[in-house]
């Protein structure tokens, strides 16, 4: 069965991204840029036949189905491909509004700095599908603001084609880099079950309040989901990955958490 669907998806491979789920015109939101997808993930997606997947330009989760129907553990597998930095931006250049929807709609992850040394943004597109073709796409944001030796965290979920989305469990969640030690988990932080689609296209977290660093490492943090599209069965987010940010030892008079220009 597997051999099958891996000769029908491989010839399908090409069309995939010219077809690529144009939303409807019932769609709330303005029409979106035809932006490439993380297409060496897709492709590395098609061509193993997985039953079900997601894709970053960094990052490919496949899930396969048994013969009960039963699907079985992720599978996460790293794409060599080069996280994208954008110019420097603040506040004042965005204006009231933000251009979360716009910017980096042509690369699979970008980071940029709003502030430097405190806050820095991060955005994924992610396409999922299945052993057929792609299904559906959408776009997740993290701004990342630090607070002396706190960092705290702000994100949106934008719906870019296909059905509606079903999200579960939207999480970011900080990490710290303990060099040859595994990294360590600083705290879980819950930030809502949305769901987006062309009547409600974005979705907003509020600020999510991260805990107290204590340690002199490096941090990040991953913003981590399961999801359901309409008429389909459950996904998994590939986790999005911010900038890192490195704390001091925690004496003296300047402490603060700070990112690397």
């Amino acid at each position: 069965m597997r051999t099958t669907r891996r000769t029908i998806t491989a010839a399908l491979a090409a069309l995939t991204f010219a077809t690529l789920l144009t939303p409807t015109s019932a769609s709330a939101k303005p029409a979106p840029a035809t932006e490439p997808q993380p297409e060496p993930c897709v492709s590395l997606a098609l061509s193993r036949g997985a039953d079900l997947w997601t894709c970053t330009s960094e990052m490919l989760v496949e899930v396969d189905v048994d013969d009960t129907g039963q699907p079985q553990p992720p599978v996460y597998t790293p794409i060599e491909q080069p996280v994208v930095w954008s110019e420097p931006v603040t506040a004042s250049d965005l204006g009231p509004l933000d251009d979360w929807d716009t910017w980096c709609e042509h690369s699979g992850i970008c980071r940029r700095v709003i502030t430097p040394y405190y806050i820095n943004e991060t955005k994924g597109n992610v396409a999922y599908g299945n052993s057929s073709g792609a299904i559906g796409r959408y776009d997740v944001i993290i701004r990342t603001s630090l607070n002396g030796r706190q960092a705290n965290h702000g994100m949106a979920l934008i719906w870019d084609g296909g059905p509606s989305i079903d999200f579960n469990d939207v999480t970011v969640r900080c990490r710290e880099d303990r060099n040859n030690l595994p990294d360590a988990n600083c705290g879980d932080h819950y930030a809502g079950g949305p769901l987006i689609g062309p009547a409600t296209f974005r979705w907003n977290s509020g600020t999510l309040y991260g805990n107290r660093l204590a340690n002199a490492n490096p941090y990040y943090a991953d913003v981590t989901a399961t999801f359901w599209p309409t008429g389909y069965p459950g996904y998994t987010h590939p986790p999005l990955r911010t900038s890192k940010w490195k704390c001091p030892a925690d004496v003296g008079s300047d402490t603060r958490c700070k990112f690397s220009l």
